[in-house]
């Protein structure tokens, strides 16, 4: 190769090199910082497990302190005893005095089980407080859009949500959120875990000939719950 020839290619190699290493380095500085961002988000969801975890445990510990208390109680026999299970009652979290005053209703007298009842109701529009409830139903299928309002214009009626509202969606728009398997009511864990007892207890009080069950999503969406209609229905 002749000298003249080599200084070319040295040339451009040297200008090769001002380029690629401030790229290569661009594109590693990159990938580590992406890196470092998923390391930070992964090391986040689990300090949020973990303290969820510590908290579900104690308030585990307190539910069953506070249970224990309620039956014994109940099963004191007399009015004073079932007063003093109405009282432990109001202690629960919202979700607990609804399935533990449903048993006081049953087993107290005229005068506790009337303020049971309004305990339960009370705690019934507290764990919906705020939320809003989405039916979706596939936009080509009038069969569903009917049955879509009528759910919706019977949760309406006291139901204790913020807002019920329904809509037709594309088959693409489920095919990007996943189809769904018959009639689905999506949540999230642990965040929604209370609510979509009640929702699936008010949808198979409103429409009890359809079969929804909940399915557990990871897409972080506070206050809001998913009704999923099966696109296929008929």
């Amino acid at each position: 190769m002749s000298e003249a020839r080599w200084v070319k290619v040295e040339r451009f190699l040297t200008v090769l090199e001002k380029i690629a290493i401030p790229v290569a380095l661009g594109a590693l500085s990159y990938f580590i910082a992406q890196g470092s961002d998923q390391f930070a988000q992964t090391q986040l969801e689990f300090a949020r497990q973990q303290e969820f975890n510590r908290l579900r445990d104690a308030q585990a510990t307190l539910d069953a302190k506070y249970t224990e208390m309620f039956y014994k109680e109940i099963f004191g026999g007399d009015k004073a005893h079932q007063e003093t299970a109405l009282a432990i009652l109001r202690q629960f979290r919202p979700a607990l005095q609804v399935s533990l005053g449903k048993v006081l209703e049953t087993l107290g007298n005229p005068e506790v089980k009337q303020q049971a009842q309004a305990v339960v109701q009370a705690a019934n529009a507290s764990i919906l407080q705020g939320f809003t409830l989405q039916i979706y139903y596939l936009e080509s299928n009038l069969i569903s859009k009917s049955h879509a309002d009528r759910v919706a214009a019977a949760l309406r009626q006291g139901s204790g949500f913020a807002s019920v509202r329904v809509s037709g969606v594309s088959q693409k728009f489920l095919d990007n959120y996943e189809v769904p398997a018959g009639y689905e009511v999506r949540y999230e864990v642990p965040y929604e875990v209370d609510q979509v007892s009640l929702v699936l207890d008010r949808l198979r009080a409103v429409d009890g000939h359809t079969p929804y069950h909940g399915e557990v999503v990871k897409n972080r969406t506070p206050n809001f719950i998913s009704v999923f209609l099966d696109p296929n229905e008929k």
